[in-house]
């Protein structure tokens, strides 16, 4: 089973949480997340607007901070 095609933004932010990323801030249209205890080569960027994340931003997200795709569909399972 691969990613679906959008997750809600509101479960993508418990998953990020989930691994000890928090929101940092705001610019602009988009919310800035981020491991304050162990800082990310890039933060995790979200726009502020849609309630649903696609599925290539999940991909890039995921990418970003380490994680494969398998823990990510487990989370999912599981909430």
């Amino acid at each position: 089973m691969g990613l679906p095609g959008t997750v809600p933004r509101k479960v993508f932010i418990k998953f990020l949480a989930s691994l000890g990323i928090v929101h940092i801030r705001n610019k602009g249209g988009h919310a800035v997340y981020d491991n304050p205890e162990k800082p990310l080569k890039r933060p995790v960027i979200l726009q502020n607007r849609g309630k649903n994340i696609p599925r290539m931003h999940i991909q890039s997200n995921l990418q970003s901070i380490g994680v494969d795709t398998k823990v990510f569909l487990e989370f999912l399972k599981n909430n």
